[in-house]
């Protein structure tokens, strides 16, 4: 599971809705605006990677991320580069410091997320 918070309070709500449904395996990386810095979070067992981010894509953070290039993607379809992404996620090992999830919590920042209008 990849995606993006503008708050860190929000995984509360995001862990009450979904993490019974979470497989045993499951790797969860979630970009937060106003997490202090990348860490990995766990709560009962589960692992979750934090890492800032107050501008930019999930999908393209999370290619950086897991060290893929642009000629791992050549010549596929959206569903193949899901599936290139999902098999790197795979042996994916985060290098982050390991905190409970209130510690992380508690260390969390006023960040907002940037926002443009047109240019």
């Amino acid at each position: 599971m990849a995606g993006s918070l503008d708050d860190l309070a929000d995984l509360d709500t995001l862990l009450a809705k979904y993490q019974a449904d979470f497989a045993p395996d499951v790797k969860v990386l979630l970009y937060v605006v106003n997490v202090a810095k990348p860490t990995v979070a766990t709560l009962d067992g589960l692992s979750i990677v934090l890492i800032p981010m107050t501008d930019g894509m999930v999908w393209n953070e999370l290619v950086d991320e897991l060290a893929l290039e642009k000629s791992d993607f050549k010549g596929q379809g959206a569903g193949e580069k899901v599936r290139t992404v999902y098999e790197a996620f795979k042996d994916y090992k985060p290098k982050y410091p390991v905190v409970s999830l209130a510690e992380a919590m508690a260390s969390k920042t006023a960040a907002k997320r940037e926002s443009r209008g047109p240019v």
